[in-house]
């Protein structure tokens, strides 16, 4: 009997795992193919569309006061050093002659010694008293002498007619020469009596004159005496405070030594340095620069930033620049009230804010919602976009309204403004309640905004905000929405959302220091 064929191990093993591979393939086809039954269809959705989200800044037109800004000491308005006009040593002072001591007029700062200035007034008192018995001599003196040379003119005159008698008579050879010579003499004699008489006349009135004139100076010494008795107690020149004490009792103090410095602290004036730019806004305002100027205002803090505790008034300004610094003073005038409870002090660094001109009707935006420059500048405007769902329905409620209720106009496609402002104001309120300030994409909202290019000029800056005017054919319109944020993301087209809105208020109100303030 023959024996069948036997099959070596590897062969079977080799056809075990062929038909293992045969029964997973079949099983795992049968499984694809429930699987497959089991699985749910799979709906497409719709595309969205995503939307960039900006800030928005809304453009108004108003007027802004400019404020300007300096900085500068205050001084009083009346300070003084009030020094002793007298020698003399203090034998007493006012009892609170202290720092900070308030003094009237009729307080004695301090009392000099009076003795050296009394026997100085008793002197000039006797001096006087002694030209005027000088004067009266020489006065009694004239009359006598005027008296004498009366007599000496009415003798001399005898005398003449005795002498021309006896020249007779010798010239008929009566009488003897020497009685003749006699009477010459005699005649001579009352001659030279008369001339001394006369120039003793001529010379009294000068007499007099010179004792009238040290009779003056003797009482203008008594005067000065009394005087300097008065200054011996010394008394400050006006009501104010003591800021300052040089004197003690027992001091002896010369003419010119200082006693105390008195302030006034009711008036302040504050001298504030200003750029030459500055001051030309301010020139044509400054009191008295024209008639009926009213002087600006100025509010004075203790810094930069602090709120306003004092107010003055601009007074006047310097008539130079100074050339080192490029600046030009003016003066404002600060007056504390009785009541205040936090006056203005000399020597108080203070920075001033002084009310300058006011800019009407101007468009202001944020700087950096400014792209380009000169003229190249321009800004994103957002502004909304109707879909074609929101046209159709409005335009099937048109047709249902009367005619008369209808507010847009026939043939205008615009929509209301202030519809349209009142749609973005509550817009941007929803969208800045949102938390996310991301500048990641959002998807599509019910109302759909579009950046619209605007070119404009810029002019005056002023900190954050700069001053614009629209320069092409799509005017820049109060109340437009102008994109401040992810200015690099949008360009014309772009569709976005809006996420927070503000104003000029708002901008203004962000700054630490404001130089611009909204008139009302």
């Amino acid at each position: 009997m023959s024996e069948s064929p036997r099959i070596s191990p590897g062969v079977r093993r080799l056809l075990v795992s062929e038909l293992l591979i045969v029964v997973l393939i079949v099983a795992g086809a049968v499984s694809f193919r429930a699987m497959e039954r089991w699985k749910e269809v799979v709906q497409q959705k719709p595309i969205e569309v995503k939307l960039r989200k900006v800030d928005v800044f809304r453009v108004e037109q108003q007027d802004y006061e400019e404020i300007l800004t300096g900085f500068g000491t205050a001084r009083a308005d009346r300070e003084v050093i009030v020094a002793t006009q007298v020698a003399g040593e203090i034998i007493s002072t006012l009892d609170e002659l202290k720092v900070g001591t308030r003094v009237s007029t009729e307080d004695t700062l301090a009392q000099l010694d009076k003795r050296d200035l009394v026997q100085r007034k008793k002197q000039a008192e006797s001096k006087v008293l002694e030209a005027e018995a000088e004067i009266k001599r020489l006065q009694l003196q004239s009359a006598t002498v005027k008296e004498q040379l009366k007599q000496a003119d009415k003798i001399f005159t005898t005398l003449k007619e005795d002498l021309d008698r006896m020249e007779e008579l010798r010239s008929r050879n009566v009488g003897s020469k020497t009685e003749l010579n006699r009477a010459r003499l005699e005649l001579q004699r009352y001659e030279d009596s008369k001339i001394q008489l006369a120039n003793q006349l001529n010379i009294l009135p000068e007499q007099i004159a010179a004792a009238q004139q040290r009779k003056e100076a003797a009482r203008l010494e008594q005067e000065q005496s009394e005087i300097d008795l008065q200054r011996a107690e010394i008394k400050p020149p006006f009501d104010g405070i003591i800021s300052e004490v040089f004197v003690e009792q027992g001091q002896y103090l010369r003419p010119g030594d200082r006693v105390i410095q008195l302030t006034a602290p009711e008036k302040l004036e504050i001298p504030i340095s200003m750029g030459f730019e500055d001051y030309v806004l301010l020139a044509n305002m400054v009191k008295g620069s024209a008639p009926d100027t009213e002087a600006p205002k100025v509010s004075f803090a203790t810094n930069e930033t602090s709120e306003q505790a004092w107010q003055g008034t601009l007074q006047r300004a310097s008539p130079v620049a100074d050339s080192q610094t490029r600046t030009v003073e003016v003066y404002a005038e600060v007056t504390n009230e009785s009541d205040s409870s936090a006056p203005l002090l000399p020597g108080a660094f203070v920075f001033a804010r002084i009310d300058g001109p006011v800019h009407r009707n101007r468009m202001l935006v944020p700087r950096t919602s400014v792209r380009g420059k000169g003229e190249e500048a321009f800004v994103y405007i957002v502004r909304e976009v109707k879909t074609e769902d929101e046209a159709s329905a409005n335009s099937a409620a048109s047709d249902n309204i009367p005619p008369a209720a209808r507010t847009d106009k026939p043939g205008t496609d615009k929509p209301d403004e202030s519809r349209a402002t009142e749609t973005a104001g509550s817009d941007a309120a929803d969208s800045s309640k949102s938390t996310d300030t991301s500048p990641e994409d959002t998807p599509e909202a019910s109302t759909q905004y579009e950046v619209v290019r605007v070119p404009v000029v810029t002019g005056r800056e002023f900190q954050s905000l700069v001053e614009v005017k629209y320069a092409g054919d799509v005017k820049l319109q109060v109340g437009d929405l102008i994109a401040t944020t992810n200015l690099n993301l949008i360009d014309e087209g772009t569709r976005v959302a809006i996420q927070e809105e503000s104003d000029a208020r708002q901008e203004l109100s962000q700054l630490r220091v404001p130089l611009l303030r909204v008139v009302k």
